[in-house]
């Protein structure tokens, strides 16, 4: 069986309305006032987002995930409005034992938004369904 490591996957996606790519370190202000603002809604669902949320935290958790991006444990990329560059969200692709998840969260204010988004969700599901099969991702 071939590597995972060695599966191209394309660092960034385009659509007519959303730029995909992974998160960048100079994307940690976007993505924080992101998470500020949507606090309130994501609470709920996300066991990540607590109280104790530090910046340093969400620093941290950006490297991380781009070392499982290279090491194809998990693909989450950034999603920003093509033409303003706002940061919208994130979408990625994880690995549970026995099942290929798809997660996707979003800005408050762009959760609004439901044709960027939906453009987004297609795109990921288009970019996986041409990448070559294999038991990682």
């Amino acid at each position: 069986m071939r590597s995972p490591l060695l599966i191209e996957i394309p660092e960034e996606i385009d659509g007519t309305r959303v730029h995909l790519r992974p998160h960048r370190p100079e994307d940690i202000t976007q993505v924080w006032e992101a998470i500020q603002e949507s606090r309130g809604h994501l609470e709920p669902w996300l066991p990540w987002v607590h109280p104790g949320l530090s910046l340093d935290d969400e620093r941290i958790f950006m490297v991380q995930t781009r070392v499982r991006w290279l090491l194809r444990e998990e693909l989450a990329m950034a999603i920003f409005e093509r033409d303003s560059d706002r940061y919208l969200g994130g979408v990625g692709m994880q690995q549970v034992p026995g099942l290929h998840q798809v997660s996707f969260g979003a800005e408050s204010s762009a959760a609004a938004d439901r044709t960027r988004l939906s453009s987004s969700c297609k795109l990921v599901s288009s970019s996986s369904e041409s990448a070559e099969s294999t038991d990682s991702i």
